[in-house]
Formats: C-alpha cells, sequence, structure tokens
C-alpha cells in the first residue's frame, strides 16, 4: 500500500523539483519497486523503467509501461493526496505548505529537521484555527509568504511584515519555540498576523466563539508536545531530510531534456460540486486586487484618451493618491507582464444601472478562473473593485465602444486625478497592454454571474420591455433577503 501510495504521488509531483533526481536507487534500496519505476519514467528514463517493471512485477499480455504507468496516476487516491508535490527537504532552504480558504500559506525555512518538525506543529494550528470558517472568511490573496529565520538566542517567537502591502511576513524562531502550554500564546500571535489578509463579518465575535469551542482545544491541546511525540513515535534519528537517506554512491538521474510524459494531458474532469462539498483543498482564491493599495490609492474611476495620430486608445484609471496607484500597476507588471496576454486583469463596463440616470455606468476591475482553471471540481473566491461614473451623456462610452471595435487593444494606464477633477499626464512607462473590455447591460447580471458583486441594492435598472424574467430581478431580491 505504501509503495503503491507513494508512486502516485511522485507520477502527480514535478520531476524537476530539486531531490527528485536522487530517488530512484533511493526507492530501489528500500525495495519500493513500483515507486522506483515511477520515478524513473517520470524523469524521462523509460527504457530503465521497462526492465525495473519487468523483473518485479508481472506484465498482462499487451500491457506496456505507458499503459501500466497511466493506470497508478488515475488512481483515486490521485486526487485525495494533498495537492501539492513531495518535499525532498534537499536544499539548503525549504518549503512547507498548507491551503486554508484557498489561500496557500508558504513557510520558507532553514532545512533544519528540529525547525521543520516544529513548522508542522505551526502548520497544524493555522489548518485548526481556520477549519470551521470556510463561510466566516475570505482571503483576498492567493498566497502568503513566511520567511522563517532561526534564532537560537530566543524561546519565544516574533512575526512581522516589514511591508503592509505584501503578504509576506519574517518570523523568528528557536528550536525551543513552541515547547510548553505557556508558549501557545505564540500561535496565537502567527494566526493574528495572517487575519490581516482575510476578509468577514464581525470576525471578533466569531474569534471569540471559536476560542469558547471546547472541540477547537481539543485539536490544538497535544500541539505543543507534537516534537515529544514524534521522537516517542520514530526516535530521536527519523529520517526526514533527503540526506537522511542518501548514500555516496548512490546515482543522479537528472531530468531527460525535453522529456513529456503526458500524463496531465488526459486528467479528466470531475462531476459539479454542491456547495456542501466546499473544503479548503478544492477552494483557490484569484484576485489581481491588493486590497491595501487600492484602500490607499482612492481610485475614482475610467477616462479615456485616443492618440489619432499613432491610433492607439488609452483606457486610464485616475488615482487621487498616484504613488499608491504606480504600486499598483508596478505590481501588475511583475505579476503579469507588459501585456496582459491571458487577460487576467479583467474590465467590464455595466450600463443600464439606473433608469433615472440612463448614461450612469459602473466600471467593475476583478479577475475570474480561466478555461484551464474553471475545472467543474474547485471553488473559486475573486475580489473585484468598482466605482460608479455619473455622466450626463454616453458620449464616452460610445466612443470606447468604437475604437475597441475598430483597434481591438488599448493601453491600461495610471493618471493622477487632482482636486479639481483635472486629470495628469498618462503615465505610460507603466502601461499595460490588453485585448479585453467587457460591455454589458445590468439587467443581464444574475445570482451567478461573476458581476454580481457590482450590483447594489439601490440600482433600479433599465429593463427593455421585451425582456421576460431579467436575471438581475432574482439578484436584487437576494441582495435585499440577505440584508434583512
Amino acid at each position: 500500500m505504501l509503495d503503491s501510495l507513494l508512486a502516485i504521488k511522485l507520477l502527480h509531483s514535478d520531476a524537476t523539483t530539486a531531490g527528485f533526481s536522487k530517488m530512484p536507487d533511493i526507492l530501489e534500496r528500500e525495495e519500493l519497486w513500483i515507486s522506483t519505476c515511477s520515478a524513473l519514467y517520470k524523469l524521462g528514463y523509460v527504457e530503465k523503467a521497462i526492465n525495473e517493471i519487468s523483473d518485479t512485477i508481472l506484465l498482462s499480455k499487451g500491457e506496456t509501461i505507458e499503459s501500466i504507468i497511466r493506470k497508478i496516476f488515475e488512481q483515486p487516491a490521485g486526487s485525495q493526496l494533498p495537492p501539492v508535490g513531495i518535499n525532498f527537504f534537499s536544499s539548503e532552504r525549504v518549503e512547507l505548505h498548507t491551503k486554508v480558504l484557498g489561500c496557500n500559506i508558504i513557510f520558507n525555512t532553514p532545512n533544519d529537521k528540529s525547525i521543520i518538525v516544529l513548522l508542522e506543529g505551526l502548520l497544524a494550528y493555522i489548518e485548526s484555527f481556520f477549519a470551521t470558517s470556510l463561510k466566516q472568511f475570505a482571503p483576498y490573496v492567493s498566497e502568503i509568504t513566511i520567511n522563517v529565520r532561526q534564532n537560537e538566542t530566543i524561546t519565544t517567537v516574533s512575526i512581522t511584515q516589514p511591508n503592509e502591502d505584501k503578504a509576506i511576513f519574517e518570523l523568528e524562531l528557536s528550536s525551543k519555540s513552541f515547547s510548553s502550554p505557556e508558549q501557545s500564546i505564540d500561535y496565537i500571535s502567527v494566526c493574528a498576523s495572517l487575519l490581516r489578509f482575510f476578509i468577514g463579518d464581525d470576525m471578533k465575535s466569531y474569534i471569540e466563539r471559536l476560542y469558547e469551542d471546547e472541540e477547537f482545544h481539543q485539536r490544538i491541546a497535544m500541539l505543543p508536545s507534537h516534537s515529544s511525540f514524534l521522537r516517542g513515535i520514530i526516535g530521536d534519528n527519523s529520517k526526514i531530510l533527503l540526506q537522511d537517506w542518501s548514500r555516496v554512491e548512490d546515482k543522479d538521474y537528472p531530468f531527460v531534456s525535453g522529456w513529456n510524459d503526458h500524463l496531465a494531458e488526459t486528467t479528466t474532469k470531475g462531476t459539479p460540486l454542491a456547495e456542501e462539498s466546499l473544503i479548503h483543498s478544492n477552494t483557490s482564491v484569484l484576485s489581481v486586487i491588493n486590497m491595501s493599495l487600492w484602500d490607499k490609492s482612492k481610485w475614482i474611476g475610467l477616462a479615456i484618451a485616443h492618440d489619432i495620430d499613432v491610433s492607439e486608445l488609452i483606457v486610464l484609471l485616475p488615482f487621487e493618491n498616484i504613488e499608491a496607484g504606480k504600486m499598483i500597476f508596478e505590481e501588475w507588471r511583475e505579476n503579469i507582464g507588459v501585456r496582459d496576454l491571458t487577460n487576467k486583469i479583467k474590465i467590464a463596463i455595466i450600463q443600464g444601472i439606473n433608469k433615472d440616470h440612463p448614461a450612469w455606468y459602473r466600471v467593475q476591475i476583478y479577475s475570474e478562473p480561466s478555461k484551464d482553471d474553471a475545472i467543474s471540481d474547485r471553488f473559486f473566491i475573486t475580489t473585484s473593485r468598482m466605482h460608479t461614473m455619473i455622466p450626463d451623456t454616453t458620449t464616452n462610452i460610445d466612443g470606447l465602444k468604437v475604437l475597441f471595435k475598430r483597434l481591438g487593444v488599448y493601453k491600461l494606464c495610471p493618471v493622477q486625478m487632482y482636486s479639481n477633477n483635472r486629470i495628469g499626464y498618462p503615465l505610460a512607462d507603466l502601461s499595460i497592454e490588453k485585448t479585453d473590455i467587457q460591455f454589458l447591460n445590468a439587467w443581464e447580471i444574475g445570482v451567478n454571474s461573476i458581476h454580481q458583486a457590482a450590483i447594489l441594492d439601490e440600482d433600479d435598472p433599465i429593463i427593455p420591455d421585451n425582456i421576460e424574467n431579467p436575471p438581475i430581478v432574482e439578484l436584487l431580491r437576494a441582495i435585499n433577503n440577505s440584508r434583512s
């Protein structure tokens, strides 16, 4: 059973991960034949994998190495095991992962056995803390990184956030941290720091109820003793790191350049999940909105510029705090590039939001799953920003529609908005080229639309006379019910 599960995990992992190339000889020495064959195949050593499997496994008539490997890869355990790849702990610094509410929590830590064991306990505490909060909290970042520094002169922990606009923390601890029940406050301080990147209704009351929950305390009661329990089970000389298993004579099997195992290409989609199937591991966060920066930026809508000489369309995002606005675009360019080729930054123009003011419209900036992301067995958490524009006419939007239809491309730029409602020059050096912008009518938006967040309970949308049962009616009813 262990051999089979390890083989499945190897086949679902990245063969270029540091340490993977050392695995075949280690696995063979431990007589894990299926895993040895799987590791060799994953690394591209097909002929050696064939020889290995011929020596150890009875082949049925007509079976090939590819068919056997695919049977192993497609076992149900592949989707039931943790989604992250195998960590071989072979580098000077290593990463430990967990996923809570769709947000990846990553500890970047020295490759020290005692520190790794402590962080496993801390990860267990974080998972327990967020275990029952799937419908109470929502992260607005997809990833939080915690850089760990080992300091053996301390016994407590210290967690700091060097830049309040980035989800990156510095954690200082020693092998003596988290070693007594009295130090449980250190677990709490870490979780409290992470909560800066989560939003929710009345979070303070929820946390107070959580700490009154007897089941929660039962889940975490043994964590301070995690290290001693582990030593009691596997001893002081436990093998956790790759170096604990390696021998000098072990051969290295570098990944074969150009090798493609074609395994992931035929992964089938699952069936749609009901809301009650919502769990941490099948939830992901998709967001291009850095909440901290957007709160500071004082974004106030959208403007349009057209350079006739070069037939260039420029869509401007005006910010009262242009320094924060520049940081938003710098972060986008760093994460997405100067061309948003996959349209990760989505912009929607929603018209017809108020029948008494037909020219009013709402701008929504958001992200949504791509076709590759939108498999049917996952949930997504997204964040968006919106701003209501109240012009007297539709001239600007009509012009934007005509120009975008003709050119099919535009540059998205930040611009300074001054106190007298005058805008500055586009900051072209921070521009991002885009080929997508959505124009839609408010009445088309329903309860299952990604644009539902851009509809407000006070909206009185324009609904054409020939439209029966417009989706927005049900959405407005749901919004009003949630308020009552």
